[in-house]
């Protein structure tokens, strides 16, 4: 047997147990992010600070503004960061 025949069969022989692996891992993960628990949940925040970032002084507003009513209103502190260049 010549040498690629031998790195040819070696490739063969670690493709299944690449694959095995990938599938072991996104199962781990899944089952770790499944298992958060509902104390995580956004909902249940209270007398927290939470940060927002925005590149533009309106972005929060459209993009979160229900969840940040919502952070406020469950009395956490809420504070938006504007990162911007625009004048």
């Amino acid at each position: 047997m010549n040498r690629a025949s031998s790195d040819l069969l070696s490739e063969q022989d670690t493709k299944p147990h690449m694959k095995t692996t990938f599938i072991l891992v996104t199962i781990l993960l899944l089952s770790l992010v499944s298992r958060a628990s509902a104390a995580d949940r956004l909902e249940n925040y209270t007398n927290k600070t939470v940060l927002i970032f925005t590149p533009h002084p309106d972005d929060d507003t459209f993009a979160v503004g229900g969840t940040m009513a919502l952070l406020a209103k469950n009395k956490n502190r809420v504070v938006v960061v504007i990162y911007t260049n625009d004048k």
